[in-house]
Parts: structure tokens; C-alpha cells; sequence
């Protein structure tokens, strides 16, 4: 999805809507895949190599920041492969990771994009998996505001059972969400984050929203 001035001489079958548009040409300039400009950036041209959708090709081509390209290639396959009801990421990959043969769709998606990244699957360490994932999911990192409701880096809230294991965590990044009455999100899925590793992985955290947590206490 590129800015519409960028080819002005497209001509879209069917423009999605106006809000749409202009919502997933913020999440890309996020991502860092489009500048403020909403042309492509260098890190926007390298992704193109990954047949993925964009915001799981900015997690594996960053993910070498931290030594974690094989995880990268098993977390983009379980994301994509959308069949997974398991609520952790974390157990789900683990068991993956243990068991490919179980799970044959996962394992042919993983090793097809660990073979064009250049890496063994099987050289896969889990610890740094809440890191990469905020790299797909900047927008839903969230800062604990209560047990199990947490304000996301879009500035909607989310919550959690106060049983979750997830419900006190200070940090998290929510990679599922389900819509509810009352204009909050439930989360369906995600995974803690400590806030060193929130600082590392996403440079929006790090840079900009300094200056917005000294503008709004208490803000991601």
C-alpha cells in the first residue's frame, strides 16, 4: 500500500476507503516501510524480498538487530499459517519447534523462509520473541493501566482477564484483538515485553514517545 501520490496514474478497481487508506499509510510510515513523505525507504525496499505481508517482512528483515532471523522465520510462519488457536505464541512456537513434523503447514512455511534468509530453523532461541513482535505490532504495544487493561501505543485500550497471565505484566504487545462492547479491545493473544526490550525493538517508543510521556504522564 503506497501513499497516493506516489502513482498518481494507478487507477484502483475499487479505492478503499479514504480513513482506511490513510489508516494503513500510517501504520507503514510506523513500521518504517514509508517515510513522512509516503514514498518507500531503504528498509521498505529490502522488505520487498519477503513474501509476506508488510508488517511481518519489517520483523524478519530487522530481526538480525537481534540475532533472532531463525525465530523470525518460525514466528512469520505461525502468523501467517492463522490456524493456531493457542493464546501464547510463546507455547505455540515452542511446541512447533519441538515437534515440526506435527505441524506440517508451519514447518513448510518456516523452512521455506529461514532457506531464503540463510539460517536453520533449528538455531531458533525463544527469549527474544516479545522484541519481534513489537516490531510487527508497534501499534499494539501496551503500558499496563490497570490489572488486565492496558492503553495501546494507538491510544485505544485493550483488556485481559484479571486470571491471565498476562493481566499484570507492565508492558506487553497484543498481537490478537477481539472487539467488545464498550470501545475496548480484548486481547486474544500476546506476549510480555520488559521495557529495555520495548526501547530496542521500536524506535518509536524510543525516539518520539519520550517526548509524549513527558507531554502525557504515564503514557506508552
Amino acid at each position: 500500500m503506497l501513499g497516493r501520490h506516489i502513482a498518481p496514474n494507478v487507477k484502483l478497481v475499487t479505492p478503499p476507503p479514504e480513513g482506511a487508506w490513510r489508516s494503513g499509510q500510517a501504520l507503514l510510515i510506523q513500521l518504517g516501510v514509508l517515510d513522512k513523505h509516503c514514498k518507500l525507504t531503504p528498509l521498505g525496499s529490502r522488505c520487498a524480498r519477503w513474501p509476506v505481508e508488510p508488517r511481518i517482512a519489517v520483523m524478519l528483515e530487522r530481526a538480525a538487530d537481534f540475532n533472532a532471523v531463525p525465530l523470525a522465520c518460525g514466528v512469520a510462519a505461525l502468523l501467517e499459517e492463522r490456524e493456531s488457536a493457542e493464546r501464547s505464541l510463546h507455547d505455540a512456537l515452542a511446541l512447533r519447534l519441538r515437534q515440526p513434523q506435527r505441524f506440517p503447514i508451519w514447518q513448510r512455511e518456516a523452512l521455506r523462509l529461514s532457506k531464503r534468509a540463510g539460517v536453520a530453523l533449528s538455531d531458533a532461541k525463544l527469549a527474544p520473541l516479545g522484541s519481534l513482535l513489537a516490531l510487527a505490532y508497534p501499534e499494539r504495544v501496551g503500558q499496563l493501566i490497570e490489572p488486565g487493561k492496558f492503553r495501546l501505543a494507538n491510544g485505544k485500550t485493550a483488556t485481559l482477564p484479571l486470571n491471565d497471565a498476562l493481566a499484570h505484566q507492565s508492558y506487553l504487545v497484543a498481537v490478537a484483538l477481539s472487539s467488545q462492547t464498550g470501545g475496548e479491545a480484548r486481547i486474544t493473544a500476546g506476549e510480555p515485553l520488559s521495557l529495555e526490550s520495548l526501547l530496542c525493538s521500536t524506535p518509536v517508543f524510543s525516539n518520539g514517545s519520550r517526548g509524549q510521556r513527558g507531554r502525557k504522564k504515564g503514557g506508552v
